[in-house]
């Protein structure tokens, strides 16, 4: 790559290139390397879609033929309730509540162009509130304010298979 090169395409001002170009310079062997580069090469390295965490997230520990796409994620979230979707999608949502964050809400919004409230209507109707961890954080998020009604019905749900056990533990004592 020629200096001007190099200056366009990493944003650095020539007469930092021209100082570096010299042999007693500290970044010399960076220049050499710069310069033998091929400005092809390294264009396509910087036009390549950065990961997004978010997806890295919800593929996380699937089979590689399973993994979800984008267009997946996309219409998954463009559902209007939790009823509506697929198991699939479902799993999706359960992911994203449990494990994601502001930021990765950020990224859904910006990248898939997928809307907040669209989000927020999904999380409302999903069973995943039950969840103190999950309700904690996105009800922040979301404004959402409990219901003394619904917060004593939410913490009072007890699994059957857990209260089947303690049945009969209550037996035996």
């Amino acid at each position: 790559m020629t200096n001007k090169e190099i200056s366009k395409i990493f944003e650095i001002p020539l007469s930092t290139i021209n100082d570096w170009q010299k042999e007693n310079s500290n970044r010399y062997k960076l220049y050499q390397f710069l310069h033998a580069t091929n400005v092809k090469d390294v264009r396509d390295i910087k036009s390549q879609q950065k990961s997004h965490r978010l997806f890295h997230i919800l593929n996380r520990n699937i089979v590689q033929a399973s993994i979800y796409s984008v267009e997946e994620v996309k219409k998954a979230f463009l559902n209007k309730n939790y009823s509506e979707a697929t198991q699939r999608e479902q799993v999706i949502y359960s992911k994203f509540f449990k494990e994601c964050d502001e930021e990765d809400l950020a990224t859904l919004h910006t990248l898939l162009n997928i809307s907040i409230r669209n989000v927020k209507r999904i999380y409302e109707s999903s069973p995943l509130r039950q969840f103190k961890g999950v309700r904690e954080i996105w009800d922040r998020r979301f404004r959402i304010k409990l219901n003394k009604i619904h917060e004593t019905s939410v913490n009072n749900v007890i699994p059957s298979a857990l209260s089947l056990i303690l049945k009969k533990r209550a037996v035996h004592v």
